[in-house]
């Protein structure tokens, strides 16, 4: 499958699911895992493991929120350094180009895995939850 797309609404259930694209905007139940390029939507996902190249969250009261995983791990890496062990320089070039677009195209704010100084500036549970 190249694209699943859960309409707002909609509650759906699956074992397993392996696609290009999974847009959610309704409820999406999967009992063991998914797996993905890119996940999107403002929807709910509850499953055993997710495993996606980029994942980008609408929230209502924090806008767009990209989490590129570990496809680029710091601000660094976004403009431009290659990290420091690298199998796939031209894949992580392509990576960086796709992350742009979509935060580009969403205005949305990327949380990368490994930033030092993005993390010291954040607010991790339990005290964003208020």
């Amino acid at each position: 499958m190249r694209t699943v797309y859960i309409p707002k609404g909609e509650t759906v259930h699956y074992e397993s699911l392996t696609t290009e694209h999974l847009v959610v905007h309704g409820r999406l139940h999967v009992t063991y895992g998914v797996k993905a390029q890119s996940i999107t939507g403002s929807g709910v996902i509850d499953a055993g493991s997710i495993n996606a190249d980029t994942v980008c969250i609408d929230d209502v009261e924090s806008g767009t929120v990209i989490f590129p995983s570990d496809a680029i791990g710091s601000q660094l890496n976004y403009d431009g350094k290659l990290p420091g062990i690298i199998y796939d320089s031209l894949g992580f070039k392509s990576a960086v180009r796709k992350v742009r677009k979509i935060q580009q195209a969403t205005n949305g704010r990327i949380v990368f895995p490994h930033d030092a100084q993005q993390f010291s500036e954040l607010r991790p549970a339990p005290y964003f939850y208020e």
